[in-house]
């Protein structure tokens, strides 16, 4: 209960994971092995599908035992593989498959080493099984096939057929035991937008993973003469946000996430910066159940989730860094507010060291800075060790007069610590109702005190102020 969620490593983000196998469901003559074929070529040539970007070109082997290889050959033309570079080396094809005999596929895996697995059809490579996909024990190879795959890293796509009865829905369509579909990651299912009209090009793509969202994708067939330039398929969006405004919003919170490295930010500092509103919290959600990102609980409130973008949310750190690091006020009138590099920040982070609740600064954090402070610009850079004056309200100059001085209230204490309780401009202060480290930038006045926190430059009590020590 302790631990976090942890985000997957995905081949198409959202769509396919790595070293999971799904199930490819469709009616004759929809199109799912076309679909499979699209997604190879995407795979190889490290391109877009479903709208999403894959991860780098990788190698894909398809077992094509459900049509004849003139048939094969056809299909891989229509669709450019020919004209693929990269398709010489990454794309290799197994002509046969006994799912009751595995080891000709582990030959190919420990050979090969394919990031995908395409298997066309679940139907040819039992054939010689005797059983009938109706049995519950026809399920057991698929659990063994499932798992050599992920031994191996490799996702798998198992193409299979739906049933024609009418009353059938959903999964239940998908032809055979239940079993079937509970032995995958997750069920893709292709359907026809309007099945009485075959020459109609739209695609219905429902994607229903075991744990999540299932969520449904419009795909319109391509002529057959762009398939080398355009692909198969194009992808109009999903359904119900065809505009792609959450998909959108779902990438500009990825982009904030990995500007920050895995240090986690909550909900309310995510809409402070990126100002999206209650929309958010489908947004997060929805990421979230994909396992693009990943939460924990935040260790400031524990009714609040902290995400983040990389899977370390487990990890017991002395610094967490729950919230975003600290802004820095510009020296001028207009107050914008600046952020640092993150390396930079890091780099400020680790090198804090306290004299008398005074912050100094090692010399490398000078480095590399064009930093706003002209108390920091008129540092020499053979200093090994910069103390930082104090700023006056909004960072025009230096003073380390008694007026831009004051005393904390008193608080309990240890003894053997510095009897220097002076708050100066430039400490680094913790405070009850804002989480992390915040910075004392400017004016203090005599109950409150200017500082920069996660969510802007705010004026804070002084009594609700502790040295952060």
């Amino acid at each position: 209960m302790s631990m976090g969620s942890e985000a997957i490593d995905w081949i198409i983000p959202g769509f396919l994971p790595k070293a999971e196998t799904i199930l490819l469901a469709a009616q004759a003559k929809v199109g799912k092995t076309l679909t499979a074929w699209d997604i190879a070529y995407a795979v190889i040539a490290g391109d877009r599908i479903f709208g999403e970007q894959v991860n780098g070109k990788g190698k894909v082997l398809i077992v094509s035992s459900d049509e004849s290889p003139n048939s094969s050959r056809r299909r891989f033309k229509a669709r450019g593989f020919d004209l693929c570079p990269e398709a010489t080396d990454n794309l290799r094809i197994m002509t046969h498959l006994d799912l009751s005999n595995l080891l000709d596929l582990e030959s190919q895996l420990e050979d090969f080493r394919p990031d995908l697995v395409i298997i066309d059809s679940l139907t040819s490579i039992t054939r010689e099984s005797g059983l009938s996909e109706k049995d519950a024990e026809f399920v057991r190879p698929i659990y063994r096939l499932k798992d050599l795959l992920g031994r191996y890293g490799a996702a798998g796509i198992l193409i299979h057929h739906e049933s024609k009865n009418k009353e059938a829905k959903s999964i239940d369509k998908v032809s055979g035991s239940a079993r079937i579909v509970a032995a995958t990651w997750g069920i893709w299912q292709l359907v026809a937008a309007n099945p009485d009209d075959e020459k109609s090009p739209t695609r219905w793509l429902k994607i229903k993973p075991r744990e999540g969202e299932a969520s449904t994708h419009i795909l319109e067939v391509n002529p057959k003469d762009s398939w080398p330039s355009q692909g198969i398929f194009t992808y109009i969006g999903e359904f119900g946000d065809e505009s792609g405004e959450k998909k959108t919003q779902g990438e500009r919170v990825i982009e904030l996430l990995n500007t920050y490295n895995g240090r986690g930010l909550t909900y309310k500092e995510i809409d402070e910066t990126l100002q999206i509103g209650r929309n958010l919290y489908r947004v997060l959600d929805g990421l979230e159940s994909k396992q693009i990102i990943s939460k924990r609980r935040s260790q400031h409130n524990q009714k609040q989730w902290v995400y983040a973008t990389l899977s370390t949310t487990n990890l017991e750190c002395e610094n967490p860094g729950d919230s975003p690091p600290p802004t820095l006020l510009l020296g001028d009138d207009s107050e914008e507010v600046k952020t640092l590099d993150t390396q930079v920040l890091e780099d400020i982070h680790i090198g804090f060291t306290y004299d008398s609740h005074i912050i100094h600064i090692p010399q490398k954090i000078n480095e590399g800075v064009n930093s706003p402070n002209p108390c920091l610009d008129s540092v020499s850079p053979t200093d090994s060790d910069i103390h930082i004056p104090p700023v006056l309200e909004g960072g025009r100059g230096c003073d380390d007069s008694s007026e831009n001085q004051t005393v904390l209230p008193e608080t309990e204490s240890d003894d053997s610590q510095s009897s220097d309780r002076t708050l100066k401009a430039g400490s680094v202060v913790t405070c009850e109702k804002y989480p992390g480290e915040i910075l004392v930038i400017g004016e203090i006045s005599g109950t409150q005190a200017h500082c920069c926190t996660t969510f802007g430059d705010k004026w804070i009590a002084l009594s609700d102020l502790a040295l952060s020590v």
